[in-house]
């Protein structure tokens, strides 16, 4: 590694556009040396709304991209920085045509293409990335240089692409990173020693995000892999001394745990946290363990957050 050169900016001097797009990244908080992944933030559409996906207002077998702005992270090449890009006016994309039998997963895209790094084209575009049919279906990938826009639901022998079929819209802002949150809802108790998902019953899994009252898992979404803070906490009391606690599973395995103590009724908070890489199919979940041998009372409010992910890079 040396120093490159010349510094932006300097008056007598010629800079490449890597190095723009490299100051601009760290304008906005990027890391680097380093190669970014499709989607990574700092990349994202600039304002809520832009470019965003919607159905066809007589639904056809194609979408229609909002006009507006977005910062597409480089993913060919170490150091490529952030490309902006800006578009004036709606855009029609048409999708492929069903499958007869199978459903399959389409993304809708925003692209660039640089001959410095790949190919002859200097250009980004919108497209449509055909999945493949089958029974149980997944989203294609992204190709080099790509921020995903939606993830479009193509049901078997569909003439068209309705609201419904549009299940992921993408809402990352390239000024802020995702976050999702998952208060907890009701008050509820856990039994002497007892341990289980924080919630009574089967978790619910949130393959969308947002502030979301009645799922409490997170499913890592197509073109949402990278690095995230995860926080969990739990606030309850117990009327004899003992011991709580809440974890942070990743697939079902726990990647970090908090404790908390209590006694006379008192409320306590058990709260974690854990820095790490999910993939896209990942599933972040929370799960208690009571190690008294008295009855833990869960206290709960829209304020309490069993589960927080903020993407981070």
């Amino acid at each position: 590694m040396a120093a490159e050169n010349p510094p932006f900016v300097l008056q007598n001097a010629s800079h490449s556009a890597a190095l723009v797009r490299q100051a601009v990244a760290s304008l906005k908080g990027a890391r680097l040396p380093g190669t970014y992944t499709n989607n990574a933030w700092p990349a994202g559409v600039v304002g809520a709304g832009d470019l965003a996906v919607s159905a066809n207002s007589t639904p056809n077998m194609s979408v229609n991209v909002a006009a507006g702005q977005a910062w597409i992270a480089g993913s060919e090449a170490a150091n490529q920085g952030l490309y902006y890009c800006f578009n004036d006016a709606p855009v029609n994309l048409v999708v492929a045509a069903s499958d007869p039998t199978n459903p399959r997963y389409d993304l809708v895209a925003a692209t660039v293409l640089d001959a410095a790094y790949a190919g002859a084209s200097n250009e980004w575009l919108l497209q449509v990335i055909t999945g493949t049919a089958a029974a149980s279906p997944v989203a294609p990938s992204l190709p080099a240089n790509s921020l995903a826009l939606a993830l479009v639901s193509v049901p078997a022998a569909a003439s068209s692409i309705t609201s419904a079929d549009i299940v992921f819209p993408i809402s990352q802002t390239a000024f802020a990173p995702p976050v999702y949150d998952a208060p907890l809802q009701g008050n509820f108790t856990v039994p002497a020693n007892g341990t289980g998902a924080i919630y009574p019953g089967t978790p619910n899994v949130d393959t969308v995000g947002g502030n979301d009252t009645t799922d409490h898992g997170f499913k890592v979404p197509p073109g949402c892999d990278g690095y995230y803070v995860v926080n969990a906490q739990m606030t309850g009391s117990l009327p004899s001394a003992g011991e709580f606690q809440v974890a942070i599973e990743v697939n079902g395995t726990v990647v970090r745990r908090g404790h908390a103590y209590s006694s006379n009724n008192i409320i306590t908070k058990a709260s974690t946290m854990w820095r790490g890489h999910l993939n896209v199919g990942d599933v972040v979940t929370v799960a208690y363990a009571n190690d008294s041998g008295s009855t833990l009372t869960v206290i709960s409010d829209n304020t309490t957050h069993a589960l927080s992910l903020e993407r981070i890079g």
